[in-house]
């Protein structure tokens, strides 16, 4: 915990914090509008140890091209994983985000035991208003450090510049290399599924992120599968064990789709077409500038869908929020009279369902 205000902070207490080896900093740096309770963003952030800068972050403008290497600069694991925005002071092998200074050691401490550091974190906001923090760091000894709780490092060593493979029974999995931002241990672990397709495989840490999709192939039963395999796709599950799809294509006993995560997944089959309710179609519809239908689905999600209007083509609109298709009256569909309208819906395997209705218009 810290204490401090108007710019100046200090560790509470008489507490001197001790780490072992080569470490990293992470800050949570809040800044606020002067007389308001609304935060925004720093401008900069930088660390020095003994006098010695260590590490700089200039925060002004950041390539548009690169944002998705954000996630390399916060702690991703504690803003997904508790929603708390942690700032990195070290950058990781594998950022390519164009704002850090040309510090040897990019934020990296390597720490002597029985040592004490000074160190000095430094925030910079858009105005140029600064604040300090301010702390000794004592290098721990290995005996010291042999007591505090350890991580398992299991799992397989994924080097994050370098294609990287797992082939079980059960399961594939390739990631591309630089699709992590630093070398990572994967761990996996199979258990029972509601479906009698796949198991359950609960893929390494959803709170660690992937720059690029893997492949991801899951081995399915073939007894259970015969002569549905088409409708077969692979499904991501929430904490709540609720799933979503990502789809994939079936080929020789194995579904194979991108995954653009870690996280649990196993195999599921649609076989139920998408459900199309003409609520705000009535029989007159004159005076009316537009007609909406509700489309949903059960697993797969809305892949395709024609409308006609008396044979001929005509223009819907997908509102993926209200999971709506609109269709606006235009020259081409707003003539007097009766008129009969088809629409044709398809979900992600192909169940299809043909919506017919007449209407004066």
């Amino acid at each position: 915990m810290l204490a401090g205000k108007d710019g100046a902070y200090t560790i509470k207490g008489d507490l001197t914090p001790m780490a072992f080896g080569t470490v990293g900093l992470s800050v949570n740096v809040i800044d606020r509008y002067s007389n308001s309770g609304s935060t925004c963003g720093i401008r900069g952030l930088k660390v020095s140890v003994d006098g010695v800068a260590t590490f700089s972050a200039d925060l002004d403008e950041i390539n548009f091209d690169l944002q998705r290497y954000a996630n390399a600069f916060m702690d991703y694991g504690l803003f997904k994983g508790n929603d708390m925005n942690y700032n990195r002071c070290y950058k990781l092998p594998n950022n390519k985000l164009e704002l850090y200074g040309n510090e040897t050691a990019q934020g990296r401490m390597t720490l002597l035991p029985g040592k004490a550091y000074k160190i000095l974190v430094e925030a910079i906001d858009a105005n140029g208003n600064r604040s300090v923090f301010p702390f000794t760091l004592l290098g721990a000894t290995s005996q010291e450090a042999a007591q505090w709780p350890k991580s398992l490092e299991a799992g397989q060593l994924f080097t994050y510049n370098t294609e990287n493979s797992i082939n079980t029974p059960e399961f594939r999995f390739v990631l591309p290399a630089n699709s992590l931002y630093a070398n990572e241990r994967i761990s996996w672990k199979s258990g029972p599924s509601k479906e009698p397709f796949a198991p359950t495989l609960a893929l390494h840490d959803k709170l660690t992120p992937l720059h690029i999709a893997g492949q991801l192939a899951i081995k399915v039963d073939a007894v259970a599968s015969k002569g549905r395999e088409s409708k077969l796709l692979v499904v991501k599950f929430d904490e709540k064990g609720q799933p979503s799809p990502v789809g994939g294509v079936y080929t020789d006993g194995w579904v194979t789709a991108k995954v653009r995560g870690f996280g649990d997944y196993s195999v599921m089959i649609d076989t139920i077409p998408p459900k199309v309710t003409a609520f705000d179609l009535v029989p007159v519809m004159t005076g009316r500038d537009s007609l909406r239908i509700q489309v949903t689905d059960n697993l797969s999600g809305i892949d395709k869908y024609v409308g006609r209007l008396d044979g001929e083509w005509i223009l819907f609109e997908f509102d993926q929020k209200r999971k709506q298709l609109i269709h606006t009256f235009d020259k081409h569909s707003s003539g007097k009279g009766n008129h009969q309208l088809e629409l044709v819906v398809s979900d992600e395997r192909g169940n299809t369902t043909t919506l017919k209705a007449e209407f004066l218009h």
